[in-house]
């Protein structure tokens, strides 16, 4: 696929393009394929972005097409992102089912996969959607030659964008569930590497196990202050830091203010979305 400088020329000529942003591609493989790739905490103004590229679905002379939503390098939901893809689906319903035969939606473990599975059964969309942990069962359902191709070069496309090398994606993925009970020995045997291969290849990319492993707890810590009632207590445990203390202060770090003021400052992931449900039964009502 060949990248797409601009919004405008990505929607000119879609087919055979990608278009990239700061937590996302948006791709087109064949006339039989498209699809989004998410990573980290996509922001309200990237869904504009992105649901602005998938206009171009609608274009004349376009066919039916299977579509992808990998999701599953998500680390959070921004409450804005999350009513702008709901006001976008709800307000194309009827459009979106002339044009999809079928929707992947790979998700990610945790809270935030909840939240990514639920996303559609909320929308109750019009066309055949299916949500899946694992690539394969995936490409299986949508039956697309090359898709399997399609997601490998998405991926590269993705790594290329965060300036990670396939070890350290790896390993991030490995963080995303249990960030504080992952060990580089665990992680090198699942990779299939030795414990001092693993950190030579991290020191090769610019950044260690245990940047990599704060990282990972801090980003769970705003997805579970944002997405649950969870006490300091309890959030610490969650991410595996040994006290309160201990996570407030590593917390406090790396956003630059204390986990219970960063909480205060933002909404409710799921009071967001019952505004959004609210919001799609309007649009469909109308």
């Amino acid at each position: 696929m060949r990248l797409a400088r601009s919004l405008e020329e990505y929607r000119a000529r879609p087919i055979g393009t990608y278009l990239t942003g700061p937590t996302f591609v948006v791709w087109w493989h064949n006339p039989q394929l498209n699809g989004i790739s998410f990573w980290g905490r996509p922001e309200a103004d990237h869904i504009q972005t992105v649901t602005a590229a998938l206009q171009s679905e609608f274009g004349p002379g376009l066919n039916h097409h299977a579509s992808i939503v990998d999701a599953r390098y998500m680390d959070g939901v921004d409450p804005g992102a999350f009513y702008a893809m709901s006001c976008y689906v709800a307000q194309n319903r009827k459009s979106m089912c002339h044009c999809y035969t079928s929707q992947a939606i790979l998700r990610p473990g945790g809270l935030v996969g909840a939240v990514v599975a639920g996303f559609h059964a909320v929308l109750d969309t019009m066309y055949p959607v299916k949500v899946f942990t694992s690539v394969e069962p995936a490409l299986d359902w949508l039956g697309i030659p090359d898709a399997a191709q399609a997601l490998d070069e998405v991926d590269q496309i993705r790594n290329r964008e965060l300036g990670t090398s396939p070890v350290v994606a790896a390993l991030r993925a490995h963080l995303t569930q249990r960030p504080g009970a992952v060990t580089v020995d665990g992680v090198a045997r699942a990779l299939g590497l030795s414990s001092r291969e693993l950190q030579r290849q991290l020191q090769a990319a610019n950044t260690r196990f245990k940047t990599e492993q704060h990282a990972a707890q801090v980003r769970l810590a705003k997805t579970l202050l944002l997405e649950t009632n969870f006490d300091l207590k309890r959030i610490a445990i969650e991410v595996g830091c040994s006290s309160g203390q201990h996570f407030s202060a590593l917390f406090r770090e790396s956003v630059g203010v204390p986990p219970s003021l960063w909480r205060s400052q933002r909404p409710a992931v799921f009071a967001t979305s019952a505004s959004a449900q609210a919001q799609a039964g309007r649009s469909a009502a109308k």
